[in-house]
């Protein structure tokens, strides 16, 4: 859908939620998750990879601030991405060409139990390569970011897509900004590198108050 038909989505929900829809908090067996995807606005792997580090530094906060349900932290549908794959991709140096992108993200991540998922992108960039690592067939090739984090709370009045919407927007503002970018890659590095940071630290708060534009 183009941006100016998202209020549709939105008169949708209202209406469905009318009708009597139920979301994941409604009873302990709802693992429903809302699910996006954002079209990439070009194949220039700069900008896929720029935007991969800022949802990768960002993860932290959007998970508290989409309060992920027990349901679905049990059923393992929107994992996060491994540590090693993560301090791999934050690296500020880190500006691979397309085929070592796809080759790092299926080395880390051959499975569509991500919070951000990227085969359906990385299929469509380069079907045979994805199809050399994974043979699922639910895996659709498409032009988009599929991100699957945020819980359905459909039933819950006020509840809309644009909240998921605006702090996604919040990830492609980073990936927008390189050297703000890059400064929040490393400082993330260090948080990662420092155990007493990783244990008792707050990088969600950090980027509250440093790196979050809106808030």
């Amino acid at each position: 859908m183009p941006l100016d038909r998202l209020d549709e989505v939105e008169q949708l929900i209202v209406r469905l939620r009318q009708a009597g829809a139920r979301g994941t908090s409604d009873t302990l067996t709802n693992a429903f998750g809302m699910q996006f995807n954002p079209e990439i606005p070009s194949r220039d792997v700069a900008l896929l990879t720029a935007v991969l580090k800022s949802f990768l530094c960002l993860y932290e906060w959007l998970f508290k601030r989409a309060r992920i349900d027990l349901a679905r932290r049990v059923t393992l549908f929107a994992e996060p991405f491994p540590k090693d794959y993560v301090l791999k991709v934050v690296d500020p140096e880190y500006w691979p060409d397309q085929d070592q992108l796809i080759e790092d993200y299926l080395k880390f991540n051959p499975t569509r139990n991500r919070a951000l998922d990227l085969l359906p992108l990385f299929k469509y960039l380069d079907a045979p390569r994805v199809a050399r690592k994974t043979q699922d067939v639910l895996i659709k090739a498409r032009p988009t970011w599929h991100y699957r984090l945020p819980n359905c709370e459909i039933d819950q009045p006020g509840w809309g897509l644009f909240k998921a919407w605006n702090d996604w927007v919040e990830v492609e503002q980073l990936a927008a900004d390189r050297e703000r970018l890059n400064d929040c890659c490393r400082a993330y590095q260090q948080f990662l590198a420092r155990p007493l940071d990783r244990w008792f630290g707050d990088w969600a708060a950090r980027l509250s108050t440093d790196w979050v534009q809106r808030f």
